[in-house]
């Protein structure tokens, strides 16, 4: 697994400062082909660079300045100041400066392998990007599955399929009311030609979202490794190319259901948890029971012409997303139970919603 870890570089002295801001401009500056003063890893970092980049490279953009893995050191040590410091390979003399990162990030840190680092510079603070690898075994003993599908009402919408049996939940059901709660705000403040006011709401969402996307994810994980599942994914590639309607489009440009895939993806893939993405195409339109076409009624509401089922939408479309999903031999050759074998109880589509 992969992940980077963002450190942020605290208190630097004016000395330190100004030595990392001029390898930061020299490593700019050849960028765009001029001779500078550069570590000599870091300079030939800005030559792969730079042969990638070719006429794609923009003068006014800072890209941040690559440290080899080879070069950058992290240290935990005892200095009342600061816990752990970093080694920052500059030209002629490299120096070590203290760091702060999330403090859940301190065992990948010290036990994985650090594959790649970045200096970027964000207003007036330094960051280094820390990307860290790490082997991690892989859960073969998979006894269940949690189909997951992602929803407007809902924000997930988990079906865990295991002994015959099915169990609903629903997550991120406040997600919908901030999202259409700032999106009012936003509209009042334009109108007031108040710009930086809805700049700064647009990143007061963005915070509140993401924390409910990784509460969400979080759950679903942990879910996920206490029964031993694999977890399905929709691939909702495409989804914003087929909305209809100036509404409905708003809607859904509004989701956050990449961000939330890519966060169940990253934790699973820390934990052992086998990820699977499947196509999710009229998931929530198809009748899990008949299999023919029906219709939505409301947005939490799927009804079925043909055998007149009524059924909670979302979970219809995670109950469909299992049934492609049947039979899908995993890599270490395990089947799953078919799922017209699976007792579906009418009682499980109106289960009281669970918000995380």
């Amino acid at each position: 697994m992969r992940k980077t870890i963002k450190a942020k570089l605290m208190f630097l002295t004016k000395s330190k400062e100004e030595k990392i801001k001029k390898e930061f401009i020299n490593f700019q500056k050849s960028l765009r082909g001029e001779e500078t003063e550069l570590y000599s890893a870091t300079e030939q970092q800005a030559e792969r660079l730079r042969s990638k980049l070719k006429n794609k490279f923009k003068r006014k953009k800072e890209y941040p300045l690559i440290i080899r893995n080879d070069c950058i050191r992290v240290k935990e040590t005892d200095n009342k100041l600061c816990k752990y410091w970093a080694r920052i390979p500059l030209h002629k003399k490299s120096i070590y400066a203290a760091i702060a990162f999330p403090y859940k990030d301190k065992e990948l840190l010290f036990s994985g392998n650090i594959r790649e680092t970045k200096l970027k510079r964000h207003k007036n603070n330094w960051y280094l990007l820390i990307t860290i690898e790490k082997e991690v075994k892989m859960n073969h003993n998979i006894s269940s599955v949690i189909s997951c599908d992602l929803g407007e009402k809902h924000l997930l919408s988990t079906v865990l399929v295991e002994d015959n049996s099915m169990k609903p939940e629903f997550y991120g059901d406040e997600a919908r009311g901030i999202r259409r709660h700032h999106s009012w705000l936003r509209k009042r403040l334009q109108e007031k030609k108040l710009l930086k006011k809805v700049r700064e709401v647009g990143r007061r969402e963005k915070m509140a979202v993401n924390q409910i996307c990784h509460e969400i994810s979080k759950e679903v994980v942990r879910t996920a490794k206490e029964n031993n599942s694999a977890i399905l994914l929709g691939d909702l590639k495409g989804i914003r190319n087929s909305a209809k309607g100036k509404t409905f489009n708003r809607i859904v440009s509004n989701m956050p259901f990449d961000k939330l895939s890519k966060f169940i993806e990253y934790k699973a893939e820390a934990e052992g948890v086998p990820v699977v993405k499947m196509r999710e195409w009229h998931a929530s339109k198809t009748c899990h029971l008949c299999n023919n076409e029906g219709k939505r009624i409301s947005q939490g509401l799927f009804r079925c012409p043909t055998c007149g089922l009524e059924y909670n939408a979302d979970l219809n479309g995670a109950i469909n997303l299992f049934k492609r999903f049947d039979g899908y031999i995993l890599s270490n050759g395990v089947v799953f139970d078919t799922a017209q074998n699976l007792e579906m109880k009418q009682a499980d589509a109106y289960a009281e919603p669970r918000i995380s």
